[in-house]
């Protein structure tokens, strides 16, 4: 088993997702792609791109801060 597996299933665990989403958003930033690691993280991109006004609330760790900033930071590069 490697360990990206391992910290996959553990990430997953941790967000309180079973499984990896089937088709995955992406976040494009300085032409490299920001993978969601569940599907809540998935869920929170999807409402990024379709509200002005996004809260994402839940526990430490999850990657709320990470997504939206890379978010943010690849809307304001691509002039959005």
């Amino acid at each position: 088993m490697e360990y990206k597996s391992v910290q996959d299933a553990l990430d997953r665990a941790a967000d309180g997702s079973s499984e990896k989403p089937a088709k995955r958003e992406f976040i494009s930033v300085l032409s490299k792609a920001v993978y969601p690691k569940s599907n809540n993280q998935e869920a929170y991109i999807k409402a990024m791109n379709r509200s002005q006004i996004t809260f994402g609330i839940g526990p430490a760790g999850t990657g709320k801060t990470y997504l939206a900033v890379a978010y943010c930071l690849g809307e304001l590069l691509s002039g959005r």
